[in-house]
């Protein structure tokens, strides 16, 4: 079973509201990706939080940039 969840936050770092979970965690190293489901405004996105479902604990943040 995976503990760990990545979310796309449309606002701040570890913000609740808006949170969509793109599936269970693909790997903890490397190059990997996620379908971000229809209708979802991905430039809106701020940033991404892998959650614990286990402990119920964020486990890591990460700001993402407008290139």
């Amino acid at each position: 079973m995976a503990l760990l969840y990545p979310y796309r936050v449309p606002i701040g770092i570890g913000a609740a509201e808006g949170a969509i979970e793109l599936g269970a965690l693909k790997a903890s190293d490397g190059s990997f990706s996620y379908d971000v489901p229809a209708g979802v405004d991905v430039d809106a996105a701020g940033s991404v939080v892998i959650w614990c479902r286990a402990f119920s604990v964020v486990f890591a943040t990460a700001s993402l940039d407008a290139a």
